[in-house]
C-alpha cells in the first residue's frame, strides 16, 4: 500500500482512491482517464473494497488495496465513491460517513463534455458522466451520481446520496430528495417532488409526488411497493 507520505498533491495532480472495485469503479475510471487525457489532473493511487476476493488485484491497473476502512489511511488523498447500483444506494450516507464524514474529503468529478450552467451549484463527491447537462440555478447536493446524457433543468434540486441513471430528463423546479435512484430514461414532470429514499423505475414517466420508501414505474408511473431499506441485501 503507497505511504501516507505518497499521498497527496504533485505539481498540482491531485491524488484520489476510490471506494469500490466492481462494475462502477470501472467506470469512473474510465471518467478520470477522459479528464487526464484533456490535462493531466489527478494520479489514482488505488482502490478499496471490502469483497476480500477482489484485495491484491488489479482494475485497469490500478491495485485494490484493501477494505473501505483502510481509505481513510491515505492521508492527502481524495476519496471517490464508486461502489453504488440500485442494488444498495440507499447504504451510501452510512458508508460514507463511516470512511470519511467530511465532504470537503470528497473529489469532485465532472467529464470534459458535460455542460454545467455556472449559476448551479454542485456539491462535494459529485460524479457527473459524459454529455450530462445542468441548467440554470439548479442545486446538487454531496455524493450524487448523475450518469451518461442525463439533463437536469432549471431550478430543480437533488439531494444527498442520489443516483440519476442514464438518460434521465428532470424538468424544471423538480425537488429529489436525499438517497433516491431514478432509472434510466425516466422522465419527471415540472414542479414534482420526489422523496427519498425510493425507486424510480426505468424508462418511467412520473407526472405527480412520490412519496418516501416507495418503488414506482410505470407510464405513468405508479406505486409498485415499498423500499425495504432495512435489508441490506436487498
Amino acid at each position: 500500500m503507497p505511504s501516507k507520505k505518497s499521498a497527496g498533491n504533485k505539481n498540482g495532480v491531485k491524488a484520489l482512491v476510490v471506494l469500490g472495485a466492481g462494475a462502477s469503479a470501472r467506470e469512473v475510471l474510465g471518467l478520470i482517464e477522459d479528464i487526464n487525457r484533456a490535462g493531466e489532473t489527478y494520479e489514482v493511487l488505488g482502490l478499496f473494497d471490502d469483497d476480500p476476493g477482489k484485495w491484491n488485484t488489479e482494475v485497469f491497473g490500478y491495485p485494490v488495496l484493501g477494505p473501505l476502512d483502510k481509505a481513510r489511511e491515505m492521508q492527502g488523498a481524495r476519496l471517490v465513491p464508486a461502489m453504488r447500483g440500485i442494488r444498495n444506494f440507499w447504504r451510501a450516507k452510512d458508508i460514507l460517513n463511516r470512511i470519511e464524514p467530511d465532504p470537503q474529503g470528497y473529489e469532485t468529478l465532472v467529464h470534459p463534455t458535460a455542460s454545467i450552467s455556472p449559476r448551479s451549484q454542485v456539491g462535494r463527491g459529485v460524479v457527473i458522466f459524459p454529455h450530462v447537462t445542468i441548467g440554470v440555478d439548479v442545486r446538487i447536493g454531496n455524493h450524487v451520481d448523475i450518469l451518461p446524457g442525463t439533463v437536469v433543468n432549471h431550478d430543480s434540486r437533488v439531494g444527498d446520496y442520489s443516483i440519476l441513471a442514464s438518460g434521465v430528463c428532470v424538468s424544471g423546479r423538480v425537488v429529489i430528495g436525499e438517497s433516491c435512484y431514478l432509472g434510466s430514461g425516466s422522465r419527471i414532470l415540472q414542479d414534482t417532488l420526489i422523496e427519498g429514499p425510493c425507486i424510480v423505475g426505468l424508462g418511467s414517466v412520473v407526472l405527480k409526488n412520490v412519496p418516501p420508501n416507495s418503488v414506482v414505474a410505470g407510464n405513468p408511473a405508479r406505486i409498485l411497493g415499498t423500499l425495504d431499506t432495512g435489508n441490506p441485501d436487498a
